[in-house]
């Protein structure tokens, strides 16, 4: 308990739990991650994304700009895997950001939804998670109910911080794009650009008010409606 409490005191304000998905609530939001995929003239790329909105038989992704290597002229088609079934799609690009620009790192795709898929009811599938669908918390609990709070985070206001950095130590490569989910309210603070890969665990996310604004503006609806 020493151990942890001083590590818990290292950490300072950038101290975060990665959250064990074990209530029926976290698994209808875990199927709104999506993987993005690409494989063309530059090579492959692949990150994640989540649902922001559907309408008629389109639904709409965010991911992060940098996931997408392929010029958006160019014809390039992405694959979207929508959970829990592994439905492969194809997706366009409706907006695609300035990935060497932070606050820009952001892209909205659209995917036709296929005939048989529905977003699934909380009781479905709960034995077929798949482990490549990777969720980061900020502000939630871990398995010993210690509760940790990544300060920086929450000391924002989720509708008007543009950037912010956080503590997510288990991201790695192909997790750009990533929700990053408020533990507390099962919302979205916002969106994963990337790790600083400089051995701190510190990560540059994207506020919500910023993808808000550019999905409003391409998607012409309110996100998550």
């Amino acid at each position: 308990m020493k151990k942890l409490l001083i590590t818990i005191c290292l950490l300072g304000w950038y101290t975060i739990s990665i959250a064990q998905v074990t209530s029926d609530a976290l698994l209808k939001y875990k199927y709104s991650v999506v993987r993005v995929g690409y494989v063309g003239k530059t090579g492959m790329s692949y990150g994640q994304g989540f649902i922001a909105g559907q309408r008629g038989d389109s639904i709409f992704i965010v991911t992060a700009a940098h996931v997408l290597h392929g010029d958006k002229y160019d014809n390039t088609v992405y694959d979207i895997v929508l959970f829990p079934d592994s439905s492969t799609c194809k997706a366009s690009i409706l907006y695609q950001g300035k990935s060497h620009v932070l606050q820009d790192d952001i892209a909205i795709l659209a995917v036709k939804k296929p005939d048989h898929y529905a977003w699934p009811k909380v009781k479905d599938n709960k034995n077929r998670l798949n482990v490549e669908m990777n969720l980061f918390f900020i502000n939630n609990r871990d398995i010993s109910n210690i509760q940790f709070e990544d300060t920086s985070a929450n000391a924002l206001n989720y509708d008007s911080t543009k950037t912010f950095t956080v503590y997510l130590p288990s991201v790695k490569r192909g997790d750009s794009g990533s929700a990053i989910w408020r533990g507390g309210d099962i919302g979205i603070a916002g969106m994963l650009s990337q790790s600083k890969f400089d051995g701190t665990g510190l990560c540059d996310a994207i506020g919500m008010c910023t993808i808000r604004a550019i999905f409003r503006k391409y998607c012409k609806m309110e996100i998550f409606n």
